[in-house]
């Protein structure tokens, strides 16, 4: 479908990305025209084509975070650790909060393996 209609287009028609990337309010509209904006062409495409041919049969554990509203995305046959309830494409501002303590949770409870000899801060995602 990316071939048939150029990345490129949403910025000709960005009510209908923002329909698309489930871009809810007027600060996600602002910040998803200036990601428009800023694409770049050969490498929006080349990311497209990395995703759609991801190899991930060699990837280790993994945990998913999915928006049950995500058409980019959609939750799918596979296990979904978290489904964000009315999360979308643009989450991680809409449910900022919610995304940042499952993010800090998981942290937490893989401290030992991912930075045994740091001290844990919590962080928490911009709004």
């Amino acid at each position: 479908m990316y071939r048939l209609f150029p990345p490129q287009w949403l910025k000709l028609f960005p009510r209908a990305g923002q329909w698309y990337f489930g871009v809810r309010n007027g600060e996600e509209y602002r910040l998803f025209k200036q990601i428009l904006r800023d694409m770049e062409p050969v490498y929006t495409r080349w990311a497209i084509h990395r995703l759609l041919h991801w190899d991930s049969t060699h990837v280790g554990r993994s945990v998913q975070i999915l928006g049950t509203h995500d058409r980019v995305f959609p939750p799918g046959p596979t296990p979904v650790e978290y489904l964000i309830r009315g999360g979308g494409h643009f989450m991680v501002l809409s449910h900022a909060e919610e995304i940042s303590r499952i993010l800090n949770r998981l942290l937490e409870e893989n401290r030992a393996q991912v930075c045994p000899s740091a001290e844990f801060r919590p962080f928490h995602l911009a709004r």
